[in-house]
């Protein structure tokens, strides 16, 4: 089973029971310094004080079982979505592998040999691609990404991914890790789509710098304003309409320092947009 918590949720339901220990503690300073007094009001605080901390310890216990219980629903919703996402890719991907075969008998029938050998390059590529996206050592990663290249050959996007790190030791923190993935690489291919001015090319690159796992994406869509940048990963802030809710970028925000990371972009003309997730790597 994988933990979506955050380690640091136990420390904090912890708590009020260290607090009622501290008290058991001043309580029994209190009596060693008054032993004159009657033993029945000795152990009438202590029986209080025992059973405030066992109530509080089974407490915390339930509210942690509580806490995991809805964190892996939401966790399951957001794997659901991208299947979801995937079932639908692949329903596309069949109507256009029908298209393709079609444009190669086409072509050849015209003898355009020089046009077939292109074509069929290019259809070896995205399919090298997909492969490798089945090799990637995180599955739960893996199934995300191969959606997304569905997605991306759908809608005319060049989707290219660079992994140069093992993700196996992620196993934990996989499912925050996809949905963070998830919700930057559509918001760049909402980007890439919003004119037909921009490259339709959105870059992911996922490495590691000494302590740290990087995770990157980067597009060529319209470039976000200084004034603005630091405002988009406020819940509710976007730049694509009143049609958006502006929560996946805040989404991803969170979910990053549910991870003790750091997010940040840049924006500029040459370059293009890159959003950049750091956490601490295993």
């Amino acid at each position: 089973m994988i933990n979506v918590i955050p380690k640091s949720l136990d420390k904090v339901i912890i708590l009020p029971v260290l607090v009622q220990f501290l008290l058991f503690l001043t309580a029994a300073l209190y009596i060693s310094k008054n032993l004159d007094q009657h033993l029945t009001e000795h152990a009438y605080i202590f029986i209080c004080l025992t059973v405030s901390i066992i109530i509080n310890f089974f407490l915390g216990r339930k509210l942690i079982a509580l806490s995991l219980k809805d964190a892996q629903l939401k966790a399951k919703e957001a794997m659901g979505e991208s299947i979801i996402k995937l079932n639908a890719a692949i329903e596309e991907q069949n109507e256009h592998f029908m298209d393709q075969i079609r444009e190669i008998s086409n072509l050849y029938q015209k003898q355009q040999i020089d046009d077939l050998a292109t074509y069929l390059r290019q259809i070896s590529n995205n399919i090298t691609q997909v492969n490798d996206m089945l090799k990637v050592d995180q599955p739960i990663i893996g199934v995300l990404l191969k959606s997304k290249l569905a997605e991306a050959d759908v809608r005319n996007i060049q989707l290219d991914i660079d992994i140069s790190v093992s993700l196996a030791r992620q196993k934990e923190n996989a499912l925050i890790l996809a949905r963070i993935l998830g919700n930057l690489i559509d918001n760049a291919f909402e980007a890439v789509l919003s004119g037909n001015e921009y490259d339709k090319l959105v870059l992911v690159k996922i490495s590691k710098t000494g302590p740290l796992l990087k995770i990157e994406v980067c597009n060529k869509g319209p470039v976000i304003p200084p004034e603005i940048i630091d405002n988009i990963f406020l819940a509710g802030y976007t730049l694509k309409g009143d049609n958006h809710g502006g929560l996946g970028l805040n989404i991803v925000k969170t979910l990053t320092e549910k991870l003790s990371g750091m997010v940040s972009v840049t924006s500029d003309m040459d370059t293009g947009t890159s959003f950049i997730v750091t956490i601490p790597a295993k």
